[in-house]
């Protein structure tokens, strides 16, 4: 058996969080993500990665790198801010007999852009 909590983005600005049949209202969703942070991820994932040139770039890199860990916390707590939300995820994550899986349905560009 699967279990699938699915993160499902009606519109930049809202998340709708499922599990099973239990299905969140359509909550508000603020990206932590502003556009400097992305301009880096584009070109720590684009540029970076496809045509090295510098040992200045590398330091860019490692700084961009420790980033990441800091973007993916607040992008889950932007998600799970909502006490509806939270409730789900715990029961996912403390689902133990089961093989877990998350989704995210997006089709807005600001969405999709996310890392």
């Amino acid at each position: 058996m699967t279990l699938e909590l699915h993160l499902h983005f009606p519109d930049p600005d809202h998340v709708v969080v499922s599990l099973d049949h239990a299905t969140t209202q359509a909550l508000p969703f603020a990206a932590p993500i502003g556009v400097a942070e992305m301009a880096e991820l584009h070109w720590y994932l684009e540029t970076y990665a496809a045509s090295y040139t510098t040992d200045v770039d590398d330091a860019r890199a490692a700084r961009i790198a420790g980033d990441m860990a800091r973007w993916g916390a607040a992008l889950f707590a932007a998600v799970f801010t909502e006490r509806a939300a939270q409730r789900l995820f715990n029961t996912f994550q403390d689902q133990t007999d089961a093989e877990r899986l998350i989704t995210i349905g997006a089709e807005h560009p600001r969405v999709l852009a996310l890392p």
